[in-house]
């Protein structure tokens, strides 16, 4: 028909809670934390276009040690020094950070 006009797709009807603050505790609690950033992370996409900016969202929500622990890499993000390498997909690609120092 002429003139028809599509509508503009609706926005992400999904809404996620937010994730539940981080301790620094191992095992499942720590893999579920990872989880609930990956999540948000594939729910919405276009909020986290870089690694970056996913790092910086979980450390949001990262609380004590953790909090501490993560300034390091926060000052390379805020400074731009932090990778944003992308794969052939347009995601980014994990980078390992630095291994602790002795």
């Amino acid at each position: 028909m002429a003139g028809q006009q599509n509508p503009a797709p609706a926005s992400n009807p999904m809404v996620l809670a937010k994730p539940q603050p981080f301790d620094g505790t191992h095992g499942t609690t720590s893999k579920v934390f990872v989880g609930q950033i990956g999540l948000h992370a594939v729910t919405y996409p276009k909020q986290f276009p870089t690694y970056a900016i996913k790092m910086v969202f979980a450390v949001l929500f990262m609380k004590d040690y953790t909090a501490t622990w993560s300034q390091p890499y926060l000052e390379k993000v805020f400074n731009k020094d932090w990778p944003t390498r992308r794969n052939s997909t347009s995601t980014p690609t994990p980078l390992v950070g630095p291994t602790p120092r002795s």
